[in-house]
């Protein structure tokens, strides 16, 4: 349980600087430009809104397509 979105994934040990924790796979994750996520229902926007990721670079959110989703959606996230 997480008291931020109700769910969350914790980590049962630290892990060390640098550590890769997540890595994009085109089978299960998916983008989505803001024009895309503008023409979907509203229900649909605002889930993207929550669970996906702006990466400013691109221009695009990142939907992971596990339970990456749920990792950091602090205001002041630790990894």
């Amino acid at each position: 349980q997480s008291s931020i979105h109700g769910l969350g994934v914790f980590l049962k040990e630290p892990v060390k600087a640098g550590t890769l924790l997540w890595r994009f796979d085109p089978r299960v994750d998916r983008v989505y430009a803001e024009e895309e996520i503008a023409a979907l229902p509203p229900h649909m926007q605002e889930y993207l809104r929550i669970y996906s990721t702006w990466h400013e670079p691109t221009g695009l959110y990142v939907l992971c397509g596990d339970n990456g989703r749920y990792v950091n959606h602090s205001e002041s996230p630790n990894s």
